[in-house]
C-alpha cells in the first residue's frame, strides 16, 4: 500500500473516530439507549468526507492531487 494511501486512510479514520467519540451520549449508553448510533455513525462518516476534500487540495502533500509518488 503506497504511503499516500496510508496517509489518506489514517486521516479518514482519525477524523471519523474523533467525531464519533464526541457524539456518544454517555447518559444514554448508561441507560441502555442506543437509538443515537445510526445518526452518530452517519455524522462521523460525513465528517470523514473531509479527507476526500483534502485529497482534492493541490497543497496537500501527503496524499491526493498534491502528492507525488517517489520514482520506482
Amino acid at each position: 500500500m503506497p504511503d499516500s494511501t496510508k496517509a489518506a486512510l489514517r486521516s479518514f479514520l482519525t477524523t471519523f473516530l474523533a467525531t464519533l467519540i464526541t457524539l456518544v451520549p454517555v447518559a444514554a449508553v448508561v441507560e441502555g439507549d442506543f437509538t443515537w448510533v445510526t445518526a452518530a455513525l452517519a455524522s462521523a462518516a460525513l465528517a470523514g468526507v473531509r479527507t476526500l476534500l483534502a485529497a482534492l487540495d493541490p497543497g496537500m502533500t501527503l496524499y491526493g492531487v498534491g502528492s507525488q509518488d517517489p520514482p520506482a
